[in-house]
């Protein structure tokens, strides 16, 4: 797998137009990665689901005109086009990695997520702390972790419309919550599939990745 860091310049208005919402950073990012080779006139932002790519606008540090963001993903990417575009507005940083884990592994881990439950066929906004807290819970049983301590931050609902080429509108809307703490590995293999593809829904919007740190 691959972690870039990418930082934009707030005083640019092309870099404050890729960081207007998830969406317009989701299109940004995927400029470094290629085309679905069987879909030659598909645009860079629409990729196929084993890209895999997971990203993250970090909270943004106070008085910094910079904006970081973290870029998971299982190919290379190449920043080039974006660093064309942004000049001295844009700074990235890439790595290769990989990752092992054992039973019973404490590690500290932060995660944008967008906690949801489905009813009537349609997915609702999880609210509450002690209700969000208890989906990421449930979303530990699935994917081989267990909470041993946990804060979160309600982000709130953000809003964006995406156009399609015959001119139609969609409304995409979505409630993000931010989680940092510790966890304890019980199931090595599901852990490993859960940092490699992301927890819970609106991956394409800058949820899900899981990022991870030893104690």
């Amino acid at each position: 797998m691959y972690l870039s860091r990418l930082r934009f310049h707030t005083a640019n208005r092309d870099a404050r137009h890729s960081l207007q919402t998830p969406y317009h950073l989701h299109a940004a990012v995927m400029t470094a990665f290629p085309k679905p080779e069987n879909l030659p006139d598909t645009p860079k932002h629409i990729h196929s689901p084993d890209a895999r790519v997971l990203f993250r606008r970090e909270q943004d540090q106070r008085f910094s005109p910079w904006v970081e963001v973290l870029v998971q993903s299982m190919k290379a990417p190449n920043w080039n086009e974006l660093a064309q575009s942004l000049g001295q507005a844009f700074i990235f940083e890439q790595k290769a990695f990989s990752v092992a884990f054992s039973p019973e592994q404490n590690l500290r881990f932060r995660l944008r997520a967008n906690p949801v439950v489905t009813r009537d066929k349609k997915r609702l906004p999880i609210i509450g702390e002690v209700e969000q807290r208890a989906w990421l819970e449930r979303q530990g049983k699935k994917h081989g972790f267990e909470l041993a301590d946990c804060s979160l931050f309600n982000e709130g609902k953000w809003e964006a419309h995406k156009e399609y080429e015959d001119g139609q509108k969609h409304l995409i809307a979505i409630t993000t919550v931010f989680y940092e703490g510790r966890l304890i590995v019980s199931d090595p293999e599901l852990f490993g599939r859960a940092v490699a593809t992301g927890i819970g829904p609106a991956k394409g919007f800058g949820c899900g990745l899981l990022s991870i740190a030893r104690l």
